[in-house]
C-alpha cells in the first residue's frame, strides 16, 4: 500500500475503520519513516498532558530562629515552605521543572530557588527506551549498589517487603536534589538492554579542616549564614552503566559505577564510623537476577565495593497451595561494604552495610473475608552500629489478622515487637562509670476499623498501645486513639478530618500515624507526651482543569509550655500548620 487510504480497497475496511487505523500506521521507506519520526509534530504530542502545581505551607507563628538576627545564627528567610512544579508528558516526550523553598531559606527573586530540578527525556522510541538530560534517578536490581528514591521498610505487606523494584532510569521530579543525579542517561535495546549514565553535581558537606570534609549531607539547607557558607561546597562526579538480558524465565543484569568527590572525605570519630567511606573515589559492581519457576519468583543481587567488601541479598516469593503465600530473604552486608548509593532491604536505615540476617513472611487467606499475615526477621550487626561500641543483634516480628466481610467494612488487629541489643550507662560497685549491653524492647498493639456508613461518609478509627522496656530497666507506656472521617460533600468536594488523642511516657514511647495531606506530600506524624492533634483537609475541584487542596492542623500538648528546640523553639504549648496547593491541568 502506497498510502494509508489504500486500505479501503480491502473488503471489510471502510473509511471510518481506515481513519481509526491511521495513527498506528507508517508509510514510506526506512529513511522516510526516520525523518517523519523526528519531524512530525503529532509523533511528539500524541496523547500529551501538562500539569502545573503550586504549594504553600507554613507554621502559624514564628519560632525563635526567625526573631534572632542572622549574625547570631538566626534564619535568613521566612517560615514559608513553597513548592512549584510544571510537568509535561506525551507518548515519547517528558519534561519537568521543580522549584522548592524550605522554611527559613531566603527567596530573593521569583526564580531564585535554592532547590531546583528539571529534566527532558525521550521515551519508548523503538530500541531507545529512555534518554534523559537533567536531573534523574537510577535504580539497579535490588538497589544494593544503586537505589536512589524512596524505599519503604518492613510493614503490613509481609510478602513483598524484601523485594525491591529495579526501575532503571527515571526523570527526577522532587525538589530535594540531593537524591538525584544531574547529567545524562540512556537506556537502549530490546532483549539485551544497555544503560549508561554520567552525573556532575554539587553537594553540601561539613568542613573538618582545610580541604577535608565529612560525607555530604542528604538534605542541604541554606537557612542560616553558616549553612549558606558551606552550601554546595563539594563537587561530585559519577559515571556508570548496566547491561541486562531477558531470558526465557527471567532477567539477568550487571552494573556498576565510579564516583569521585572534589574534596577528600574523612570518616567520623565514632566507633560505628570506623568502616564508613573515606577518601575521594568510591566504586561498586554488582550482578542481579529475577527468575520465575512455577509458583516461585526468585530475586537477588550480589555486589562488591571498591575496597573489596561484599554485599549479598537474595530471596524467593512463592505460592504454596490455595490462599497461602510466603517469602524468604537472606542478606549479608560486610561492615565495610561502602555502597554510598545503595538502598536495599535491611533493618538499619540508610545505605546497606554491617548487617546480616534472614526474613520469613507468610500470608494465608483463612476464609474469603479473613486473611492472616506474619513475618519474623532476625538480624546481627557484626561491628558497632550507631551509638554502640560492640557487635549487637536483635529480631522483630509482626502478626496481623484482617477481616473484610464486604466492600464497606474493614477491621484489622496488628501486634508487632522489636527487640534489639543496646548499650546503656551504669556504675559498678566502686562507683565507676561503665557501659553495659542489654535488650531494648518495643511492643505495639493496634486495632483499626473502617466502615462506609453512607455513600458519602466513611469512618475510620484506631486504638494503639505501646509498651517500651529500655535497656537498663524501666518502662515507658504509650497510647494513641484517633477518629477519622471522610465526607464527600459534593461530587467535586471531599473533606477529610481527624481527631487524635495521645498519651505517652516521653519520646521512647512515641507513636506514628499516616495522615492525608496535600497531593504528593508524604505525611507520617510522630506524637509523644500528652495531648491532642486535629486536622482538616479540603479537596475541591471547581472544574476539570483546576483542583485545590487546603489543610489546617494543630497539635496541643497538655504537659508542655514549649514546643520544639533550638531555632525551631516555640514558647507555647501548641503548634499549628496550614497548607494550600493548586493543580492546573493544561
Amino acid at each position: 500500500f502506497e498510502t494509508a487510504d489504500g486500505l479501503t480497497a480491502v473488503g471489510g475496511i471502510g473509511p471510518v475503520t481506515a481513519n481509526r487505523l491511521t495513527p498506528y500506521l507508517s508509510v514510506g521507506s526506512r529513511s522516510d519513516l526516520r525523518r517523519d519520526l523526528y519531524l512530525k509534530p503529532k509523533v511528539w504530542i500524541h496523547n500529551s498532558s501538562a500539569d502545573a502545581y503550586s504549594r504553600f505551607r507554613r507554621i502559624v507563628g514564628n519560632p525563635d530562629g526567625y526573631s534572632r538576627p542572622d549574625t547570631l545564627g538566626g534564619y535568613l528567610g521566612s517560615p514559608v515552605n513553597y513548592y512549584q512544579r510544571v510537568h509535561y508528558r506525551s507518548d515519547h516526550l517528558s519534561a519537568n521543572l521543580t522549584q522548592a523553598k524550605r522554611p527559613g531559606e531566603r527567596l530573593p527573586g521569583p526564580l531564585a530557588f535554592n532547590n531546583q530540578s528539571g529534566y527532558a527525556s525521550l521515551e519508548d522510541l523503538g530500541r531507545l527506551k529512555i534518554a534523559v538530560a537533567g536531573n534523574y534517578s537510577m535504580r539497579m536490581g535490588q538497589g544494593l549498589i544503586m537505589g536512589s528514591g524512596i524505599s519503604l521498610g518492613k510493614g503490613q505487606d509481609v510478602i513483598r517487603s524484601a523485594n525491591r523494584s529495579g526501575a532503571g532510569v527515571r526523570g527526577f521530579t522532587s525538589g530535594n536534589t540531593a537524591g538525584a543525579f544531574r547529567g545524562a542517561a540512556v537506556t537502549w535495546g530490546e532483549r539485551i538492554r544497555v544503560t549508561g549514565f554520567y552525573s556532575s553535581r554539587k553537594r553540601t558537606a561539613a568542613v573538618v579542616e582545610g580541604d577535608t570534609i565529612r560525607f555530604p549531607v542528604s538534605t542541604p539547607q541554606g537557612r542560616t549564614l553558616a549553612e549558606r557558607e558551606r552550601r554546595l561546597n563539594t563537587g561530585q562526579q559519577t559515571a556508570g552503566g548496566r547491561i541486562s538480558m531477558d531470558l526465557p524465565a527471567g532477567v539477568l543484569g550487571a552494573g556498576g559505577y565510579v564516583n569521585r568527590f572534589s574534596r577528600p572525605v574523612q570518616k567520623g570519630p565514632g566507633p560505628w564510623q570506623q568502616h564508613s567511606f573515606g577518601g575521594t573515589t568510591a566504586s561498586a559492581l554488582s550482578i542481579d537476577y529475577r527468575f520465575t519457576a512455577g509458583p516461585a519468583h526468585m530475586f537477588g543481587e550480589a555486589g562488591r565495593t571498591g575496597n573489596g567488601a561484599v554485599g549479598v541479598v537474595s530471596g524467593v516469593e512463592m505460592t504454596a497451595g490455595d490462599g497461602t503465600e510466603f517469602a524468604i530473604a537472606l542478606r549479608h552486608y560486610e561492615p565495610d561494604f561502602q555502597s554510598i548509593f545503595g538502598s536495599s532491604f535491611a533493618e538499619q536505615s540508610g545505605t546497606p552495610r554491617n548487617e546480616e540476617g534472614w526474613y520469613l513472611g507468610v500470608r494465608h487467606r483463612l476464609r474469603e473475608a479473613v486473611r492472616l499475615s506474619a513475618y519474623f526477621d532476625r538480624y546481627h550487626f557484626p561491628a558497632p552500629r550507631y551509638l554502640t561500641r560492640q557487635p549487637t543483634g536483635g529480631y522483630d516480628w509482626l502478626g496481623m489478622a484482617e477481616y473484610r466481610p464486604d466492600r464497606q467494612t474493614e477491621l484489622y488487629l496488628l501486634v508487632r515487637q522489636k527487640v534489639r541489643e543496646q548499650e546503656y550507662d551504669d556504675t559498678d560497685s566502686a562507683g565507676r562509670d561503665i557501659r553495659l549491653l542489654s535488650r531494648h524492647r518495643r511492643l505495639v498493639a493496634r486495632i483499626q476499623s473502617g466502615i462506609q456508613i453512607h455513600p458519602r461518609v466513611r469512618l475510620r478509627n484506631r486504638a494503639e498501645w505501646t509498651d517500651i522496656r529500655p535497656a537498663g530497666g524501666g518502662r515507658a507506656p504509650g497510647f494513641l486513639l484517633y477518629q477519622d472521617i471522610r465526607f464527600q460533600a459534593r461530587h467535586n468536594l471531599q473533606i477529610d478530618a481527624r481527631v487524635t488523642l495521645f498519651d505517652t511516657d516521653g519520646f521512647e514511647a512515641r507513636a506514628y500515624h499516616f495522615e492525608n495531606d496535600l497531593l504528593y506530600v508524604f505525611s507520617s506524624t510522630m506524637l509523644f507526651d500528652q495531648g491532642q492533634r486535629f486536622y482538616i483537609l479540603f479537596n475541591y475541584r471547581p472544574s476539570e482543569k483546576i483542583q485545590v487542596w487546603f489543610k489546617a492542623s494543630t497539635t496541643i500538648y497538655e504537659n508542655r509550655l514549649v514546643v520544639g528546640s533550638g531555632l525551631d523553639r516555640l514558647p507555647r504549648n501548641h503548634r499549628s500548620d496550614i497548607g494550600m496547593q493548586v493543580r492546573l491541568r493544561l
